[in-house]
């Protein structure tokens, strides 16, 4: 008789809404929250929460590490990115800010969206470094 691994969900799980926590997949139809994480490309999520769901990470309460990344168990059946290497959490403004550089580029278009959305320069600045990171890789 073994013993049950405390650190394994007890049911598998899947990344909640990749389309707001991949940072290329941040799009026109992405939801912005008040904090949101994303990932750079380079982050193999699929294989953070293979790792999660065979138990290979470590649990404390909701928070699974993997690779040095944390994600946070939604509901019952998934997970989101929370902190760690190739993570950034961006606010609202910096969201809209990939979204709106992930569809226009960085181009004086993209800023004039931004103007009309109210978007300050500390959110675009993170948002671009997000953009320049990801496609860098």
């Amino acid at each position: 008789m073994g013993t049950e691994n405390p650190n394994k969900p007890s049911r598998p799980l899947r990344l909640s809404a990749p389309n707001r926590h991949i940072a290329a997949k941040v799009g026109k139809h992405s939801i912005p929250k008040a904090t949101t994480t994303v990932a750079l490309s380079s982050v193999d999520v699929e294989a953070d929460i293979v790792a999660i769901n065979r138990g290979d990470a470590i649990r404390k309460g909701n928070d699974f590490t993997a690779n040095g990344r944390i994600y946070r168990m939604k509901g019952q059946d998934s997970v989101f990115p929370l902190s760690g290497p190739g993570l950034y959490q961006l606010d609202r403004g910096a969201f809209r800010a990939l979204m709106v550089y992930n569809e226009l580029g960085l181009t004086a278009r993209a800023e004039l969206e931004l103007d009309r959305w109210g978007v300050i320069v500390e959110a675009r600045e993170l948002a671009r470094a997000v953009y320049r990171a990801d496609r860098s890789l």
